[in-house]
């Protein structure tokens, strides 16, 4: 989409960005939270709601929903981007200068947390073509920005928006950032104007870069596409939080574990009771703890103590000490609850976290209990299909963004081939897994192929099928047909001139090809057979 021409037009983009980012801030900040375990406990009741506000502190239980996140991000690594060519090479210099894959590694934690994650890039310097000849990418949280996508074809971006503040009070000023094909415009408010979260659009002017230029709002975009880039996981046109199916159990965990903490002080400081005798009555000072008014203190004799006072108490409880409670029946203990029906409670809201995310029960046993070989593998089944569907998205979002990057420096990427790697989101390296590969090749599956669905990435197994070309299977068979040989020329059964013209048919009924005779060292004739 082209720039509009007017500040109004511009105003009007704006607006609807806003509107967009407003709408959906609510459940980002749901997303933040409960990644960051700061979710507050839910409270049904308006009167405890209202106890706890009044106690002024917060308990911080045990969080979960954070696991479905970084378990998935940490199937998800890139391996590298690259290109064919002059325009590998460059592109490999540009990156290596961006830090580019350890800058990735946080957009796609960022995209899996939010569902939607966006990058910027920044040209820092320009020559005179306007080609960049400096530029950093930059990552925006989706609180900040936002892709204004087409209502006719939700899968085109119209243009994109980037909103930041700078400045408190009086001096606080709101920026805004409109990335469209050819231009980037630069809008901002005055000090204190915008209102308190820059929604007042009509506040918004030309943020003049060179004040003697009445233009110099409206950046040139020489990358033909916007500079801002969508990273998205879980749907279109925005994404989803890869953890959202895990909030409600996360609200039954925290309010379990609050219940819980609250016991466990009351375990440690219990409460206790204590009854009076409504007939006794006493000549002790007993004010600090009750006063000493009793119900059949005549009045001459009340002092109108009949709370406590100040002073020393014996309701203290310390070592080594006996406590008199003059006019006191009789004290009782309550007892604590139990923590045991709770913590029950609590492992089924974390197993049912774990079915509802589709992460494995492992990733979250606190017992430390690990599966290993093909039942991890089964249970893992559904988070690997995830990482892989994230994988493709997010590597579409990367080479968008490379693209713009190339473009953004002057260099025509069309025919450079831009291609992301991954590396597996599983590796099957134990003795079932190679077990699995080398039930494949014996059934007519190629190493290469076998190895490759392993979860091994294809350059690196084309590594070591130059180094050893043959399969596994196809080595075994060789040195068995060649121990069977040894054995038949040690007993004498065969001789030398007839082993060296046997060889060829047996090693071909091994691995289904034989070695040329005269690429064969001269066999020594065979020992007399031993007399028997």
């Amino acid at each position: 989409m082209q720039a509009p021409e007017t500040l109004a037009q511009a105003r009007g983009d704006l607006k609807q960005a806003l509107a967009i980012m407003h709408e959906r801030r609510p459940r980002y900040l749901e997303a933040r939270n409960y990644y960051a375990g700061t979710a507050e406990e839910p409270m049904l009741s308006p009167t405890l709601r209202a106890l706890i506000a009044k106690s002024g502190g917060k308990l911080r239980p045990p969080s979960f929903a954070h696991i479905p996140i970084d378990s998935l991000a940490d199937r998800i690594e890139l391996a590298g981007v690259s290109a064919d060519g002059a325009v590998g090479e460059r592109l490999a210099d540009i990156l290596d200068g961006l830090d580019f894959e350890a800058e990735a590694d946080e957009w796609e934690l960022q995209a899996c947390l939010f569902g939607d994650y966006y990058v910027v890039v920044d040209p820092m310097a320009v020559d005179d073509r306007g080609a960049a000849t400096e530029a950093a990418v930059v990552g925006r949280s989706p609180l900040t920005a936002v892709a204004v996508y087409s209502s006719r074809d939700p899968r085109v971006a119209l243009f994109f928006a980037q909103v930041y503040s700078e400045g408190e009070g009086r001096t606080r000023q709101h920026y805004a950032i409109l990335y469209y094909d050819d231009e980037t415009l630069l809008l901002a408010t005055g000090p204190g104007k915008g209102g308190s979260d820059g929604e007042r659009v009509a506040d918004y002017s030309e943020d003049l870069t060179d004040q003697s230029e009445p233009d110099s709002w409206r950046l040139s975009n020489e990358a033909g596409s916007p500079l801002m880039v969508h990273y998205r996981v879980g749907g279109r046109p925005y994404g989803t939080p890869q953890h959202i199916k895990a909030w409600a159990a996360q609200d039954a965990i925290t309010k379990i574990s609050s219940v819980d903490l609250a016991a466990t002080e009351l375990q440690g400081f219990p409460s206790r009771y204590a009854l009076l005798d409504p007939m006794a009555e006493s000549d002790d000072d007993i004010d600090a703890d009750f006063g000493d008014d009793g119900p059949g203190t005549q009045a001459g004799d009340r002092d109108g103590l009949t709370s406590a006072t100040t002073g020393s108490s014996n309701l203290k409880d310390l070592p080594g000490t006996t406590k008199l409670l003059a006019g006191v029946k009789s004290v009782t203990q309550l007892a604590a609850v139990d923590s045991g029906p709770m913590l029950a409670k609590l492992e089924w809201w974390v197993r049912s976290m774990a079915t509802s995310t589709g992460v494995p029960f492992f990733e979250f046993d606190a017992a430390g209990v690990q599966p290993s070989g093909e039942s991890r593998r089964r249970a893992s089944a559904r988070l690997i299909n995830r990482a892989k569907k994230a994988q493709r998205a997010l590597g579409a979002a990367h080479v968008r963004l490379v693209e713009t990057l190339l473009a953004a420096f002057g260099i025509d990427a069309a025919s450079a081939s831009v291609r992301v790697a991954w590396l597996p989101a599983e590796v099957a390296n134990d003795v079932e897994g190679m077990a699995l590969v080398k039930a494949k090749t014996r059934a007519g599956v190629p190493l290469r192929d076998a190895l490759v669905e392993a979860g091994y990435l294809p350059e690196t197994v084309d590594g070591w099928l130059e180094i050893a070309p043959r399969s596994l299977d196809e080595v075994e068979a060789i040195a068995g047909a060649l121990a069977e040989l040894g054995k038949a020329a040690t007993l004498g059964v065969v001789s030398g001139e007839e082993l060296r013209a046997l060889l060829p048919d047996v090693l071909t009924g091994a691995v289904g090809e034989g070695l040329p005779i005269a690429e064969l060292e001269p066999l020594a004739p065979a020992a007399p057979s031993p007399a028997v």
